[in-house]
Order: structure tokens, then sequence, then C-alpha cells
């Protein structure tokens, strides 16, 4: 079963909740997917890549969003917006880390 579902674990309640989108950004959640790569950077968290299905003709993505955890809106960061933006090739099951205000992206499937 496919689902984009957010989960958010509270720490000091110690108990999971489905993250309810705003109609407002409900057209930027990112598609149902797995081998995605995330990771956050300030009170942002980031989804790069990954695939629609397990089956491996499908080809990988290489779309970026982003959740704010202080609006809590999801985003599509789209290329366009900053002449700075290279989009790295579509690819899934790689790994993802930021650093001083940039996200890494090492390795994954390309196919």
């Amino acid at each position: 079963m496919k689902n984009n579902n957010l989960l958010i674990y509270n720490i000091l309640k110690k108990s999971w909740q489905i993250h309810e989108t705003n109609i407002q950004s409900e057209r930027h959640v990112p598609t149902a997917r797995l081998g995605h790569a995330s990771c956050s950077l300030g009170n942002l968290l980031y989804v790069f890549g990954g695939r629609q299905s397990v089956d491996m003709a499908e080809s990988s993505l290489n779309d970026l969003y982003a959740f704010d955890t202080e609006s809590n809106e999801w985003m599509k960061v789209d290329e366009n917006e900053s002449k700075d933006f290279v989009k790295p090739s579509k690819r899934s099951y790689h790994s993802m880390c930021a650093l001083e205000n940039k996200l890494y992206i090492f390795g994954g499937n390309l196919i």
C-alpha cells in the first residue's frame, strides 16, 4: 500500500500522529515514494528523489520538497526559483545530509 503520510513523533508525549496537510500547501505535498532520502536543516525537513514503485522498471525521481515545521506546510523546491540550483540526476536508495546550510547527496541507484 502506497502512502505519502508524514508521521510526527512527539518525544515528550511518546506518541505518533499523522500530519494533516494545510489545504493551501496540499498541491505541494510529495507523491508516495520509497527509496528517497531526507534530512533536516533548521526548521525545514527536505525530501529528495526516490521512486514511486518497487518495480525497478520505473524510473527514479529527482524532485526536492521541503516541509516547514513552523508553518506545517510542504513546498516544492523549484530549480527555477534559484539560479544557483543545479538539479542532481534521478536516483533512489541514496543518502542525504545537511551541513552549514547545504544539502549533500551521495550515491544511490541511478536507474
